[in-house]
């Protein structure tokens, strides 16, 4: 038995038929990874970034190069795609190929982890389950709606851009895409995230028996999971732009109040005339 007829024994029936896409897309990846700090770093950039600021700038260029091909996915098979999220246990060959773009792009659990933290883990490994089990085949018509989520990280990665940018900071562009990626945060993740969640307990439900019961729990767990981290998310989004306004508006008084200061003291020093023998006498031209 030839090695990778042996490897192809231990993975989902109908992954081996998507593994060359898989490992294009890991290399892909990779690649843009190893080479965006020194293609994408910004030049108008204050200060030379350092080792972590490199490694995180690579994670946010490699997270939009997969919402770029995620999202028009995701919308396309959601509109001719042959599989509905009713279609528990179907197959979709078109379908297995972009889950495998996605199952490519597993590297990100690790990497992001080590610059945003174990949440990140979390969800990348939530999601890398999911793809990943898709071929076995198991909820492969889901995909479209997992992968629609990914809408609101392209705001967060060009909002992420302009922040570590200074000619791009507190511009109309950085404003306008910061109330973009509020609304599709909330609409594609809080709402439609949490009506597909309650739509994905009910089939668990409905196919109970003939679900695996480790795997169904696991998906629940797994589902429960990433709708926590968007309501966390979403949540610490409010608090950001709270602190923001209030930061604004302190800032905004204290120039007000110093403008308003040296107003006064200009009306006081116009106010007086000085004497040929130094004393100050009231009273303008």
């Amino acid at each position: 038995m030839s090695p990778l007829h042996a490897l192809s024994t231990f993975l989902p029936a109908y992954l081996p038929a998507h593994l060359p896409t898989v490992l294009s897309s890991l290399l892909f990846f990779t690649t843009l990874q190893l080479l965006s700090p020194r293609l994408f770093t910004p030049s108008a950039s204050t200060a030379p970034l350092t080792k972590h600021q490199r490694a995180n700038w690579a994670c946010h260029v490699c997270s939009t190069a997969h919402c770029a091909i995620a999202v028009p996915a995701a919308a396309y098979f959601a509109v001719y795609g042959a599989l509905g999220r009713s279609d528990v246990f179907g197959y979709d060959w078109a379908m297995g190929q972009v889950n495998a773009v996605s199952l490519g792009f597993i590297w990100d659990t690790a990497t992001t982890g080590r610059v945003a933290g174990a949440q990140f883990v979390l969800h990348g490994a939530s999601s890398a389950f999911i793809f990943w089990n898709s071929y076995r085949p198991f909820l492969m018509g889901f995909g479209p709606s997992v992968m629609a989520w990914e809408t609101s990280t392209i705001f967060l990665n060009f909002h992420w851009f302009m922040d570590h940018v200074p000619a791009l900071q507190d511009t109309p562009l950085h404003i306008y895409n910061g109330l973009a990626l509020f609304a599709a945060f909330f609409f594609a993740r809080v709402v439609f995230g949490t009506y597909m969640s309650i739509d994905f307990f009910r089939l668990m439900h409905l196919h109970r028996e003939a679900i695996p019961w480790w795997l169904r729990r696991t998906y629940e767990a797994g589902n429960l999971a990433l709708c926590l981290l968007n309501y966390m998310w979403f949540y610490k989004m409010i608090k950001k732009a709270q602190r923001t306004l209030a930061r604004k508006k302190q800032a905004e008084a204290a120039a007000k109040a110093a403008a308003a200061k040296a107003a006064a003291s200009a009306d006081e020093t116009t106010g007086l005339v000085v004497s040929p023998v130094g004393e100050a006498l009231p009273g303008a031209l």
